[in-house]
């Protein structure tokens, strides 16, 4: 290969040990209620569909979408 060459493969890039570093977690110790696998439950603020429109963009365009539809329909009714 040519030194010149701007497809080489270089050998740029940080040196350190290239060995992965995964540790295992310590076994988790039995809680107050033994052995039972814990239950996940959404608190009511953050159930499904309490999200409001202010924080869904895509609903938002929707909307403002839907709204430039009805005022077009409002104003081919009244250029009649």
């Amino acid at each position: 290969m040519a030194a010149d060459d701007v497809h080489a493969p270089t050998n740029a890039g940080p040196e350190g040990d290239k060995t992965p570093t995964f540790e295992t977690p310590p076994p988790a110790a039995p809680g107050p209620g033994g052995d039972k696998s814990p239950t996940f439950e959404l608190p009511p603020a953050a159930a499904p569909g309490a999200v409001g429109a202010q924080e869904r963009p895509e609903v938002q365009v929707g909307i403002a979408f839907a709204g430039g539809l009805v005022a077009a329909l409002i104003l081919k009714r009244l250029g009649r």
